[in-house]
């Protein structure tokens, strides 16, 4: 019988040390409380600027490697592998090595690579190939159902520069109207300026993704709300259908904040346009377990009045026309 000091552990969602990993679980390493605790769906964090930062910030859109160690421990076991179809300055990849799993990154920019290697070699961390090349070509070598657990964060593109406001030349010209560019290439998805195109390259990369993962494992895609034309679009909810229309089953998604976002006058003295200071954590499982909620793998999503098909791209990812 528990007493009551152990019943309150629970109650706050702290760990007992008597507790051990349920031998029932598949999934991960953890106890059945250190499961419950991850499960919340908001998540808010002040992870400190380590593992080399300095160097892994020159890409604005990289990771807390202890972020991901979080994701990957729950969703993976000791030893198993873990793959960054984007990885960049390897967040995801460092967080593999803090957690003891084995990473495999793909990367189109070798400057960010450069980056992780040398982050590496400074802060003294297991170092995972990457792969320097197009994710939509190059997941097309990895053995299929290889793969246990899979995370991305695309490269999202802003298409319209925001209105000046009460703020100086320093913040409208380094921050308010540049859009963030992780490459020159044509092949990187951020660089495609038709959303419904971006969306079209999205479907061809899960069902990529979905071929090399293993049957009820996870893929897990961060994704930012944004506003732009003066208007919120909620751009996790389009990608989740357009994700599960590549037969994936929507499991959830965690509001992830970072605690001293700083706040941007957007609108100030004249119209309400929101500081975004959350990220979207989508979590979906390669499940054939759906129910009628999925989408017939031959109906069309509509995405802002428009319809995003595989006809918009050919097998190797490339756009073949804009959406009427």
């Amino acid at each position: 019988m528990k007493t009551s000091n152990e019943k309150q552990l629970t109650l706050d969602m702290k760990v007992s040390k008597k507790e051990l990993p349920d031998p029932r679980n598949t999934l991960n390493d953890l106890t059945n409380t250190e499961w419950m605790f991850f499960t919340r769906s908001v998540w808010i964090t002040t992870y400190p600027n380590e593992l080399g930062f300095e160097l892994r910030k020159k890409q604005g859109g990289n990771k807390p490697p202890r972020l991901m160690k979080d994701l990957i421990e729950f969703f993976t076991k000791n030893g198993e592998k873990v793959l960054d179809p984007m990885c960049g300055v390897g967040g995801t990849l460092i967080g593999c090595a803090l957690s003891k799993r084995e990473g495999i990154g793909i990367e189109l920019n070798k400057e960010w690579v450069n980056i992780y290697e040398k982050v590496c070699k400074q802060e003294r961390i297991k170092r995972f190939d990457v792969t320097v090349g197009d994710a939509l070509e190059v997941l097309d070598n990895l053995p299929e159902s290889s793969i246990d657990f899979i995370v991305i964060d695309p490269p999202y593109r802003e298409d319209v520069e925001w209105d000046r406001t009460m703020c100086n030349d320093t913040y409208a010209t380094r921050i308010a109207n540049v859009p963030e560019h992780y490459s020159t290439s044509e092949k990187d998805i951020g660089n495609v300026k038709n959303y419904s195109q971006f969306l079209a390259k999205i479907l061809i990369l899960s069902k990529k993704i979905k071929r090399v993962l293993k049957d009820d494992k996870y893929f897990v895609v961060f994704c930012k709300d944004e506003y732009q034309n003066g208007e919120f679009r909620e751009k996790s909810s389009t990608m989740a259908e357009i994700i599960r229309k590549a037969g994936f089953q929507w499991k959830g998604k965690i509001i992830w904040y970072q605690a001293g976002s700083k706040l941007r006058p957007y609108g100030v003295t004249y119209s309400y346009v929101p500081n975004i200071t959350d990220q979207k954590i989508l979590i979906f499982r390669n499940s054939s377990h759906i129910g009628r909620e999925r989408p017939n793998e031959n109906e069309q999503v509509t995405v802002e009045n428009e319809e995003v098909t595989d006809n918009q791209a050919d097998p190797n990812g490339k756009v073949q026309s804009e959406v009427n």
